[in-house]
């Protein structure tokens, strides 16, 4: 396993070393354009007050493919291993960043998939606004004024270093109590930009994260109640690069290019890899025709890494006709084991890897997107083929009402045959969760706003196994049917509060329930928010011990304080309560935006 983890570090100390090379030389090269840069640019080049770029976001988590039902009760679908448990970001995509596309078009973030799967919270539907007349139109001279604020725009890093730097930097303590045992964990993500797109002709863009135990307890394989991936390594600290990546601009013809550790959003199944992609500008007119390509090493954060291993893939979008999008993807993995495999006599190497030692799987899928102006609905798709049989189908209708508040969000998942092993890739759940079972999932959420301050939202989750007496632990059937009501700013402005009534059934396998959730919260101002609440969760689980939890209770208490624009402080303290057992977690998180 030493070995192993080795290896590890061995493929990321090349990453940061480019990724400093890359920085000094992009510096050298920005003091070279100083003194182009230093003229303001003509009217037609100047960028607007919009193309300023916003400090950087705390990046989002990696999301997994739905396997088992969330701790919240709300889908099914499972925590990310790659993480820990430790909620460790994944990269920000950048180049979803750079441009705006039509709602339909963006794939579905976290809160969409809690409307869709049954949220305890009712969502907010677009609210009308006071007609105001519009500003008057501004004259050259505004705009020439707008345009040389945007040039002499400077964030805090730049302000600091000199040089266009923005980020975030993110400090977090954890610490846990339950079943006569405790931990302590100390977390640091960090993610920077370097340079300006508009400016330089070359950006660096990175993630890390560092984590120690500070518990001083090394359990390894044989697991505490609380350990995770990162006990299992000799040492109590572990340094995680997620990206570091050189993108370059301005290249005719070329949209996008990107060199270094990226991630690729943009296919079906989140891509990590070390390589270089290549996104083609629209051909074709309003048909909008691109191409991608990219190919490289892939990325195992957590897992065991092979002697060798490519990625390759190729994908086409356009436009049939202006409401719709559609996007075919290719990729192709290979890993190789066997030398593992033949060398080692460690039983835990072993059984991690498949008895022929490669791997090696192809991915197929299509995906669309249409929007209909009336009604306004709107229509995702994807289906996807691995190794020449059907693997899984996604589809999601969107329908929006906002002179009446009002919002339908459908959605269907179906797995169509049993998954075995497959490269790391395509199914880093194997050695937790062993096969996937086929099953179907449909949800349906009404949310309806009658006023300003009364909102109501009523939603059912349905899942089924394709064959139902395969049904085991991290794999079951239920149904949840559940309604909200919420109110806000009642009786005092920035008060709200709400509360959930659900069924659930657990189709003979778990009893029948009817249980009651809800939150208060209470924002000051714009510095202090503060909320409470409790819910309920007929499964829970814990992939890294390999527990299913079942009808848990889930107490909480959050703090937010924002001091500056650029600092927040949050402190969550979370009691967890379940038929065996009994949790406490407390976590503060330090950040700042520069």
């Amino acid at each position: 396993m030493s070995d192993i983890i080795s290896r590890q570090y061995a493929l990321q100390r090349p990453m940061l070393l480019l990724l400093v090379l890359g920085s000094l030389l992009t510096t050298q090269v920005a003091k070279s354009l100083d003194e182009v840069n230093s003229n303001p640019l003509p009217l037609s080049e100047a960028p607007s007050s919009d193309d300023v770029d916003t400090l950087t976001a705390e990046p989002a988590p990696t999301t997994p493919p739905e396997t088992g039902p969330s701790g919240d009760g709300k889908g099914y679908s499972v925590p990310n291993p790659l993480i820990s448990g430790d909620e460790s970001p994944k990269p920000e995509d950048k180049k979803a960043a750079d441009k705006e596309k039509p709602d339909a078009e963006k794939k579905p973030d976290a809160a969409d998939d809690k409307k869709a799967e049954g949220g305890d919270g009712p969502a907010k539907a677009e609210v009308l606004e006071e007609k105001i007349p519009p500003p008057p139109v501004p004259t050259a001279e505004d705009l020439e004024k707008r345009k040389q604020s945007a040039l002499n725009y400077e964030s805090l890093g730049e302000k600091f270093f000199g040089y266009p730097i923005t980020g975030t930097s993110a400090t977090r303590f954890r610490a846990r109590r339950g079943s006569g045992d405790h931990d302590e964990d100390m977390y640091e993500f960090v993610s920077m930009d370097f340079g300006d797109k508009d400016r330089q002709l070359a950006t660096e863009h990175f993630d890390l994260r560092y984590a120690a135990d500070l518990s001083g307890r090394r359990t390894g394989t044989k697991a505490d109640v609380f350990s995770g991936i990162v006990d299992t390594y000799s040492s109590a600290r572990d340094l995680e690069v997620y990206s570091a990546y050189t993108d370059f601009h301005k290249i005719p013809g070329i949209e996008f290019l990107r060199a270094g550790r990226q991630w690729n959003y943009d296919t079906s199944e989140v891509l990590p890899f070390d390589g270089l992609r290549l996104d083609t500008d629209a051909l074709v007119g309003d048909h909008e025709v691109k191409f991608s390509f990219y190919g490289g090493v892939p990325v195992y954060s957590f897992a065991l890494v092979p002697d060798g291993g490519d990625v390759a893939g190729a994908a086409v979008e356009g436009r049939p006709w202006k409401s719709m999008r559609m996007r075919l993807d290719f990729t192709h993995i290979d890993e190789d084991y066997s030398q593992d495999h033949k060398d080692s006599t460690d039983p835990l190497v072993n059984s991690l890897n498949p008895g022929q030692g490669y791997l090696h799987n192809d991915l197929a899928s299509f995906s669309l997107w249409q929007t209909f102006r009336n009604p306004n609905v709107q229509v995702q798709a994807r289906i996807s083929e691995l190794d020449g049989r059907a693997r899984d189908g996604f589809a999601r209708a969107i329908y929006n009402k906002s002179e009446w508040n009002l919002q339908v969000i459908g959605s269907y998942n179906v797995w169509f045959n049993q998954q075995t092993r497959l490269t790391n890739q395509y199914d880093m759940y194997f050695d937790t969760l062993a096969g996937q079972e086929p099953y179907q999932n449909a949800s349906l959420v009404v949310s309806k706003g009658w006023t300003d301050n009364f909102w109501t939202e009523a939603g059912a989750v349905v899942r089924r196994l394709t064959h139902a007496g395969n049904e085991t632990t991290f794999n079951h059937e239920f149904d949840r049917y559940y309604a909200s009501l919420q109110l806000r700013d009642l009786p005092v402005k920035g008060l709200t509060f709400s509360v959930t009534g659900s069924r659930w059934d657990g189709r003979g396998q778990s009893p029948a329930s009817d249980e009651l959730g809800g939150e208060i919260s209470y924002k000051a101002g714009k510095k202090f928010q503060t909320f409470a609440g409790t819910d309920y969760a007929l499964y829970k689980y814990d992939l890294f011990q390999g527990n299913e939890l079942d009808q848990v209770r889930t107490y909480y208490v959050k703090q937010r304080w924002k001091p500056t624009a650029w600092t927040a402080l949050d402190v969550n303290y979370e009691r967890e309560h379940s038929l065996k057992s009994s949790f406490d977690t407390l976590t503060v998180t330090f950040r700042i935006d520069f």
